[in-house]
């Protein structure tokens, strides 16, 4: 999210050019800025507003669908998609007292192998 497309992908497809096969690689992306409910698109707003005069701008936002296609196309088998909100029910116990259903649930992690040449 915060490389262009272009960069993004000259880095995902020399990863994979250097990489053994096997290799596992997880990404998270942000999602569009209209995706998701109210709550979401304030969130975003609010993150964007916190950013302001760091220099840390987002520069890519993309579906769940485009960001496997982006990771696909660069050289990386997709072996799951899943949103924030899931992978963090999943990970975060519940006794951790984090707020997991704030979390985006339009943000994506793509987890992906290095597949044989």
């Amino acid at each position: 999210m915060y490389l262009t497309e272009d960069i993004l992908r000259s880095q995902l497809r020399d990863l994979a050019a250097t990489s053994a096969t096997g290799s596992r690689i997880a990404l998270d992306f942000s999602p569009p800025a209209a995706a998701g409910t109210a709550r979401d698109r304030r969130q975003l707003r609010y993150q964007r507003l916190f950013r302001v005069g760091s220099g840390e701008g987002l520069k890519l936002s993309v579906d769940p669908a485009e960001a496997a296609r982006l990771v696909e196309r660069s050289g990386w088998q997709v072996v799951e998609v899943t949103g924030m909100k899931d992978a963090a029910r999943a990970l975060v116990g519940a006794d951790a007292g984090l707020p997991v259903d704030a979390v985006n649930a339009h943000k994506s992690l793509v987890a992906g192998r290095k597949p044989a040449s």
